[in-house]
């Protein structure tokens, strides 16, 4: 098995944020302490939202982003699959989990 370690960086959370805020609220789950964030902003204007998330810390932020992609783990999965079967190399991905990093490391 092979593993592939993707760092992001410079995510434009104000562009993201009419999308992952729906996002989350509509998939919530459990008691992850993101979900107390996104409901105190639910139903905010987008504007509102983003003024919410302006002073939120990076790593706030970054834990939100973290869970959406989550949610999509397994439609990362099967695109990337395509993607290098489409350039010739015949392959599964298994799985992606997506987690933040500590940026002092």
């Amino acid at each position: 098995m092979i593993e592939i370690n993707i760092k992001i960086d410079e995510v434009d959370y104000n562009s993201a944020v009419g999308t992952i805020i729906p996002i989350l609220l509509k998939k919530q789950s459990g008691s992850n302490p993101i979900f107390a964030v996104l409901k105190k902003i639910e139903g905010l204007p987008v504007s509102a939202a983003k003024a919410v998330l302006s002073v939120l810390p990076k790593k706030t932020k970054d834990e939100l982003a973290v869970a959406c992609l989550n949610l999509y783990s397994e439609d990362i999965s099967r695109e990337l699959t395509k993607l290098v079967g489409k350039n010739g190399i015949q392959m599964k991905v298994e799985s992606v989990q997506v987690s933040s990093i500590d940026e002092t490391e």
